[in-house]
C-alpha cells in the first residue's frame, strides 16, 4: 500500500434468536495495520475483538473481548522469518497479556517448511456459537471467552506422487 501501510478491515455483526425469548446481538472486527519499514522488517498493530449482548425475558447480559496486538515480523534471510507479538487482552474486563512468537523456515532440498513458536488466543464463545454445536443447550445466564494458549512445532509440505 501507499507508504508501505498495509490496513485491511473486517466487521461482522450477527443477531440470534432461539425461539425462546432468547436473543443475542454481536459484533465482531478487526482492524490490522501493518508498515513495511524496510526488506527486513515490518511492523504490525492490530485490534480485534467482539461486543455481544445477551437477553432473556429475565436478566440481560454483557459478553465483550478486546485484543490489542503489537509485533514485528523480521525476514532473517530469504529463507527465514520471525514474528514475535505481545497481545495484552481484556475478557470481559478480567486482563491477559497472550505471546505470539513464530519462527519459520524453508528447507529447499526437501521442500518443507519447518514452524516453531508459541501463540495464545482467545475461542470465542456466544449463545449462537454454542447452539451451533449443542443444539439443545438452555439459555446461558453468563458466558466467557476461552482463553488458549498453543506451543507448536511443524513442518508443512506437499507430498508428490513419482
Amino acid at each position: 500500500g501507499q507508504y508501505g501501510l498495509t490496513y485491511k478491515a473486517m466487521v461482522d455483526v450477527n443477531i440470534f434468536n432461539d425461539g425462546n425469548k432468547g436473543s443475542e446481538t454481536a459484533l465482531a472486527y478487526e482492524l490490522p495495520l501493518s508498515k513495511s519499514i524496510n526488506d527486513k522488517l515490518n511492523v504490525q498493530v492490530a485490534v480485534t475483538g467482539l461486543v455481544s449482548r445477551m437477553k432473556q425475558p429475565d436478566t440481560a447480559f454483557n459478553n465483550n473481548l478486546t485484543m490489542v496486538r503489537a509485533g514485528v515480523q523480521y525476514f532473517i534471510n530469504e529463507k527465514t522469518n520471525l514474528t514475535a507479538a505481545l497481545v495484552p487482552s481484556w475478557n470481559n474486563g478480567s486482563f491477559a497479556l497472550l505471546p505470539d512468537v513464530q519462527l519459520e523456515t524453508f528447507i529447499p532440498d526437501k521442500n518443507l517448511v519447518l514452524q516453531a513458536g508459541i501463540k495464545g488466543n482467545y475461542v470465542r464463545q456466544t449463545f449462537r456459537t454454542l447452539a451451533g454445536q449443542i443444539p439443545w443447550i438452555q439459555q446461558p445466564t453468563e458466558l466467557t471467552h476461552a482463553k488458549n494458549t498453543e506451543v507448536f512445532v511443524a513442518l508443512k509440505g506437499k507430498i508428490n506422487e513419482a
